[in-house]
């Protein structure tokens, strides 16, 4: 299929020219817990979707497998349903494995969805509660099998004209200057966004602020529990860090003040000359060697420019940035240069289990 685009007003092509493929095994994007006050306030949800197996149940944005979610049911329904179980609303939609832009509203506990700009019939309307999103399409089961792209969401209670205009007849649509904007809460291009790293474990940046924060790397060194037997540094470079002795090893950057939900972006040049494993990296606790992760963890053996991204998992006002060994009884000699950490703006996700080779052209 050919990616869709359209002409602004200034004149410039607004293109979408990927959507991420997801395998319904074990694909997801990491997202920061949010929680959203789906009674009590207005928030919107919209996104494309397309699904590969309609009889199986697929979840979109998700905090749990059986509740905490928005998805696509395999009885023929959409559901929103809150993070008390069977707190939910649903309507129908249909049954195929076609693109459909859908709009979920909520406007003080009261639901309206939408399908490709058209405004379904409620079964159940009301719901009670909050919503915690921590996904795009889950960690465990129920995960969605099929294409998702441009998903948005927002701190108002679309009207049917704005999803109309937002559906935008099938053509691609900048949420950024739409009829919402001054409510756009964050958005994900799922590939086609500022900052997007179409890689394994990469970064689906949200558009909201996607930009990278200052360097946050001045220097490193040697932990002071578990040290590397030998460790040269010099600023932001690493010139030689063994370990011999099979008794952990590590070392640790300059002290750091992180907050749970953000997301980091670490890059480096690595010499991996010889080792029983892969060098370790992490957002932790201490400068120990060993302590606490305060992020996902990262690994690599791979010589040359590495990128890496890291969502923090606690917030850490006394925290490092620690290079070290996988395992105890590991040796390992290596060296990097130019090794850079820094925040990566808005409420940006992390693909998990996912490669290149994910991003298709395939579009609504």
């Amino acid at each position: 299929m050919f990616p869709k685009r359209r002409i602004t007003m200034g004149g410039d092509v607004f293109r979408d020219e990927y959507s991420l493929a997801f395998d319904g095994t074990d694909d997801y994007i990491s997202l920061p817990s949010v929680t959203y006050n789906i009674d009590g306030g207005t928030v919107s949800f919209t996104f494309w979707a397309k699904r590969n197996d309609t009889s199986v149940v697929n979840l979109v944005l998700a905090g749990h497998q059986n509740y905490k979610f928005i998805s696509l049911h395999s009885n023929g329904n959409m559901y929103i349903e809150g993070n008390i179980n069977n707190n939910l609303a649903s309507a129908p939609i249909q049954t195929d494995t076609d693109w459909h832009h859908y709009a979920v509203v909520c406007s003080s506990g009261t639901v309206s969805m939408y399908e490709d700009g058209i405004s379904l019939a409620m079964g159940d309307y009301d719901i009670s509660g909050d919503l915690t999103i921590t996904s795009i399409s889950h960690s465990t089961v129920k995960l969605f099998k099929g294409n998702i792209s441009e998903v948005a969401i927002y701190n108002s209670a679309l009207t049917a004209n704005q999803v109309k205009t937002i559906y935008n007849g099938r053509e691609p649509y900048n949420h950024k200057e739409g009829v919402a904007s001054g409510n756009l809460q964050a958005w994900y291009r799922m590939g086609d966004g500022i900052l997007d790293h179409r890689q394994a474990n990469g970064l689906i940046a949200d558009q909201t602020d996607a930009t990278l924060g200052s360097e946050l790397i001045t220097g490193f060194t040697n932990g002071d529990t578990y040290p590397f037997d030998t460790l040269t540094t010099s600023g932001r470079d690493i010139s030689s860090a063994i370990e011999t002795s099979g008794d952990w090893g590590g070392c640790a950057s300059n002290q750091l003040n992180i907050t749970a939900g953000e997301v980091y972006k670490c890059t480096f040049n690595l010499t991996y000359n010889s080792g029983d494993d892969t060098v370790r990296f992490v957002l932790a606790s201490g400068a120990t060697g060993g302590s606490v992760a305060r992020s996902t963890t990262r690994y690599s053996n791979t010589s040359g420019i590495n990128t890496m991204y890291f969502l923090v998992t606690a917030t850490d006002s006394t925290s490092y940035f620690q290079i070290g060994t996988w395992h105890e009884t590991d040796e390992i000699n290596f060296s990097m240069s130019n090794i850079s950490l820094k925040k990566v703006g808005g409420n940006s996700g992390i693909m998990v289990n996912m490669d290149a080779v994910d991003f298709t052209g395939d579009t609504p």
